[in-house]
Order: structure tokens, then sequence, then C-alpha cells
């Protein structure tokens, strides 16, 4: 599920957060995002909220994970379960802007895996959250994951595509 269009203006915001740390832009996107929720007759309260972790080193540059936010908001909207201890990072990679889509795939293989001390029911339905779909790598590198640990249905929500 993709949330916002593609535009300038929606690549922009993202971009400031991520890059400049300015992470009030949530403030402006919560009613936007918390609108579309509430509108969207294929949304399901009945999905726990998985966000895109950020490998710790990355996560202490930027002081905050931005899918984390984005599942609070989602999780406030809507009220769904959010485990943020399932998907862990455990490799710290270059930043995926700027690669080609091959060095994309190849800079997230084996980033991430599944946290078996913070596992839930295997037939839970998951939804990964991320902020941005780019050539959909993260995406599919930690829905294999979830996967391959036995979780049947896994889905994957971002703002935007770009």
């Amino acid at each position: 599920m993709i949330i916002f269009e593609n535009n300038q203006l929606s690549r922009k915001m993202i971009h400031f957060v991520k890059y400049n740390f300015i992470d009030d832009i949530f403030t402006y996107l919560k009613p936007k995002l918390s609108d579309y929720l509430n509108k969207n007759p294929n949304w399901r309260d009945f999905f726990v909220l998985v966000p895109v972790p950020l490998h710790r080193r990355r996560f202490l540059e930027r002081g905050f994970n931005q899918s984390q936010i984005i599942c609070d908001i989602i999780s406030e909207t809507r009220g769904n379960k959010i485990n943020n201890k399932l998907l862990k990072k455990i490799k710290y990679n270059k930043h995926q802007v700027g690669l080609s889509a091959d060095r994309r795939r190849s800079n997230i293989v084996d980033s991430f895996k599944v946290n078996l001390s913070a596992t839930i029911d295997y037939d839970s339905r998951i939804i990964i959250v991320d902020d941005v779909y780019t050539t959909g790598s993260t995406m599919e590198e930690c829905a294999k994951q979830l996967k391959m640990s036995g979780y049947k249905s896994v889905w994957g929500l971002v703002l935007i595509k770009s």
C-alpha cells in the first residue's frame, strides 16, 4: 500500500526527515495519513505493524526511526499493535539513495534478522512499514526474513513510491 503520491513535495518532506533530521514534518503528515487510513476500505485493524528497523549506529546518527514514527501514527489512528523488536538491523549499510537497483539489492542482503525473543503468533498478519519504496529491496529483504521464520501473511506499507 502506498499512501502519498510521488511528487516533489512528498519527496522533499521525506528527504528533510531522513537527512536533515527534521521529524516535525510528521506533524504535517499525520492528519493526511490518518485521513487515508480512515477512508481506505482495504485497511484492516488486525495487522501487526513492524517498522523497518535502523541499525543502532544509524539510529544514533539520526536520533529517531522514521518508520517507527509512521507506525506510531497508524497505531494512534487505528489501534494496531506495533512490534518494533521483531526485526533487527544487523548490518550497517551505506545509504541506499543514489545507488542503482542492483547495488541497492546487494547492499541490503542479509542486513535484517528476526529477533526470536520478540516473536509473535506465526498466523499474525504483519505489515512492514517504511517511508519510501524505490526498488523494493529493503521491503523484500525484511519480508524474506519474516517468511523464512514462518510468518505467512506479510504485507508492506510505505508513504511514497519514488
